[in-house]
């Protein structure tokens, strides 16, 4: 038997122990992938930017280079005309120190910024490309220190062509990497989160952090460039940066706009699987202390079939025992005849008495001289009350003379076998016992008893014991001293408070103790004295002229053998105030939480206002787009952050309240048909985290913004935001329109919408699939698996 404990104990620690090693590998595979498809949103995102600026720039050189060709033409270039001319072209750049014309010699020969003016740009590798008609359209250059700020900077480049298509010299932008650093740093990729920008043989041409030190620097020999980029051009793998050393989680995207380059985003692998880590922590904790727990209960189990054998065997031998014990069991029994006043007795009696049977005690008065002066007359009562047939147990205790001069405690237990035709008893039959062992015994537990009392004493608990009427009998020193404290003469005990008061008096009128909670005490012991309650206890404040102290009041019922109940109180005023500290705390940590929400809406709601000081600002329409939407994706963050701080709910957030709100904003802020396009929204309660909150509101924001501006035509029509949970714990989320339907080259636009784009990955980010159509009916869905799972009654409304 014991072995199979022992095994069954081995086999449920191991068998938990390897299914707990298989969820967790499971889970850190999950975490993997999700870090993985965040990293690839964010190189997306990233390689969009990059793409956007460059191809901004060479927008903005192209542009140059027609105003140059046009004033060539009409004769009017000259240097002050061309600095003019450029300095109006870079206004539109921020991002760009100086813009500058090189002839076909590279002498620079116009300039927006006068200290460049004349100096030779032969040398740089753009100027040699197109000399030697390697290149013809838009080159990046590699980084190299300006000549004259002494900065690093990118060159942005396009030729310049004679009318009969001869090299007529170059157009270049000197890019600031520090704009790069300032755009990159926007994205939070966490502690230990880096960005890059390389080309496709491996140079570095921009890193954030920045870091002066590997500005140009080749990385060809690197496993990007060995491996991953010459077969895919996108894609993720795990490398530690011989740059820092850290190990990242690394995506990567060639733009498309220029091939080129390489953009590269890592995420620390410790902080992608840090809250896998975390979890793990606190599993492989829980299942050491559960092992630990079953070891310790198969120990016990042990025990206890241990304890249990040797228990039969002590009952069998105890049982035997007794037997013997019953044969040898000096007992004597006497027999009195009360009418002939005759008594007869066993021998044992006798010999318990030190005497032979010829030599005991023959008549009674002469038995009643052997008995001890200070019990003779309460036995010579007992047997004159038999004698008067009162109807009465006739037993007594009492100390009897031995034969060696000794007093031995005698127990003498009477019946009645007959009586007489008046009802009185004419003869007895009983036992006498020798019970001298068991009076040292009552001795020593009174004085036990007494110890133990001044054990109680020595304890910093007020004790009472309490009688079944709820009188007090015996208190300790703690108690008494309790009393004094509260107003009581030292050395008189007062009525209220001690030996022989009512205490439930006491709590009815007691000082400090509100009228309630003397009330609850009150009721509290009367119910544990009934039987009513197993205990009870009361935390109550009592007050006084210079503080307030908080105390603990316990009842406890006595042995089941002695009606009365134990009132314990104990001092808990240290413990009450370390409790309120902590509550301060947490207010003080959840106010500032609060403040934090509120600062990062605040700064969000700035970023917008500088996205549309920006769109006021801009006069390319893409440009302005492409804000715009921008403007729309920030805004449904921010109200996600104004959500969390006026709920105060900082973890989790009503999916189904924050798209009303956010549904109906974009709503009024984009309908440019007011009442001729309806928006109606069917949306049940569902409680998220922010992980989830925030893909699902850049969903809605996008998927609404796209159907505002291209599904309705003058007749207008009506859009509907939709969001619910099935049974198996998965959430639908569901953007449509009654618009003519999706166009028959959709999924040729789909690629190139950075809308469309973003909504796959952001449904990925969410761990589910996105549903599209079908084509005659305008319709997008993303399905997804809640983390939290909380629904709510439907709600409608129509705007």
């Amino acid at each position: 038997m014991r072995r199979q404990l022992f095994a069954l104990v081995a086999s449920v620690i191991l068998l938990s122990g390897v299914v707990l090693v298989l969820i967790l590998a499971s889970l850190r595979v999950q975490a993997v992938r999700t870090g993985e498809r965040l990293t690839e949103s964010f190189a997306h995102v990233i390689a969009e930017q990059t793409n956007n600026t460059l191809h901004t720039v060479d927008l903005r050189l192209q542009l140059a280079a027609s105003h140059i060709t046009q004033l060539t033409t009409v004769g009017r270039l000259s240097e002050g005309a061309g600095r003019e001319l450029l300095r109006e072209e870079i206004k539109a750049l921020p991002f760009v120190r100086a813009l500058s014309v090189a002839d076909a010699q590279g002498r620079i020969v116009y300039t927006s910024d006068r200290g460049a003016s004349g100096r030779s740009v032969a040398d740089r590798e753009y100027f040699q490309i197109y000399r030697e008609e390697r290149q013809t359209g838009f080159y990046v250059g590699v980084p190299v220190r300006g000549r004259v700020s002494g900065a690093w900077l990118i060159s942005a480049t396009r030729p310049l062509r004679l009318a009969d298509g001869a090299f007529g010299g170059v157009l270049v932008a000197a890019v600031e990497p520090a704009y790069f650093d300032q755009l990159w740093s926007e994205v939070d990729l966490g502690a230990g989160g880096s960005i890059a920008l390389f080309r496709r043989d491996g140079l570095l041409m921009m890193r954030s952090p920045f870091d002066d030190s590997v500005m140009g620097k080749s990385f060809a020999d690197r496993p990007l460039f060995t491996v991953w980029v010459p077969a895919r051009p996108e894609g993720t793998f795990q490398d530690a940066s011989p740059i820092d050393g850290i190990v990242r989680m690394l995506a990567y995207r060639t733009l498309a706009g220029n091939h080129n380059l390489v953009v590269v985003v890592g995420r620390s692998r410790e902080l992608v699987l840090a809250s896998w880590r975390q979890v793990a922590t606190i599993a492989l904790s829980i299942w050491a202390l559960a092992s630990l727990s079953i070891a310790t209960l198969g120990v016990f189990l042990d025990k206890a079939w241990l304890q249990r054998a040797r228990t039969e065997a002590s009952v069998e031998q105890m049982a035997q025992r007794l037997v013997m014990a019953t044969d040898a069991a000096s007992v004597g029994v006497w027999d009195w005849d009360l009418k002939a006043d005759r008594w007869y007795a066993t021998p044992t009696y006798f010999a318990m008495l030190g005497y032979e049977p010829d030599q005991g005690v023959g008549p009674r008065q002469q038995w009643l001289d052997h008995v001890h002066p200070e019990d003779r007359d309460v036995v010579a009562a007992n047997i004159q009350a038999a004698l008067a047939g009162a109807d009465v147990p006739y037993r007594h205790d009492a100390r009897v003379l031995h034969s060696d001069g000794s007093y031995r405690w005698m127990s003498v237990i009477g019946r009645v076998l007959a009586r007489d035709a008046t009802g009185k008893p004419s003869r007895l039959l009983g036992v006498m016992m020798d019970i001298t062992e068991s009076k040292r015994s009552e001795q020593a537990l009174r004085e036990s008893e007494a110890f133990s009392l001044s054990i109680l004493d020595s304890v910093v608990v007020e004790i009472a014991v309490l009688n079944a009427d709820g009188m007090i009998i015996a208190v300790n020193d703690p108690w008494q001293r309790f009393a004094v404290e509260n107003g009581v003469e030292p050395g008189r005990p007062a009525p209220h408070t001690g030996i022989g008061a009512n205490y439930l008096a006491v709590c009815d009128g007691a000082e400090g103790m509100s009228s309630d909670d003397a009330v609850k005490a009150a009721e509290g012991i009367r119910g544990v004295l009934a039987g009513k309650l197993p205990a009870f206890r009361l935390d109550y404040a009592c007050h006084s002229p210079t503080e307030q102290r908080w105390f603990t009041m316990s009842a406890t019922p006595l042995e089941p053998d002695r009606r009365g109940v134990v009132v314990a109180h104990v001092n808990i005023t240290q413990r009450m105030r370390a409790d309120e500290a902590l509550r301060s705390s947490i207010r003080e940590k959840e106010a500032l939480l609060k403040e934090v929400h509120h600062r990062v809406k605040n700064n969000l709601q700035v970023i917008t206002s500088l996205l549309r000081l920006e769109i006021s600002r801009s006069t390319e329409i893409a440009t302005r787009g492409v804000l715009t939407e921008m403007q729309g994706r920030i805004r449904s963050m921010a109200l996600l952050h104004e959500t969390l701080y006026r709920t105060g709910r900082f973890a989790r957030v009503d999916l189904a309240n924050y798209l009303r709100q956010l549904a109906t904003q974009l709503f009024r802020a984009q309908n440019t048909a007011p009442g001729a396009v309806r928006l109606e929204l069917d949306l049940r309660s569902l409680v998220v985290d922010i992980d989830q909150a925030i893909p699902c509101g850049l969903i809605v924001n996008e998927l609404l913004t796209n159907s505002l501006k291209h599904a309705f035509g003058p007749g207008g029509g009506e859009l509907r935001v939709r969001i619910g949970a099935d049974a198996d714990g998965w959430a639908r989320l569901e953007v449509s329109d009654s618009g003519p339907g999706l166009p028959p080259d959709f999924e040729a636009r789909r690629g190139a919408s950075l809308g469309l784009q973003l909504v796959s990955d952001l449904a990925r980010q969410l761990g589910g699939v996105l549903e599209i159509g079908p084509e005659s009916v305008p319709r997008f869905a993303v399905r997804f698996p809640l983390r939290y799972l909380d629904t709510g009654p439907i709600v409608l409304s129509t705007g």
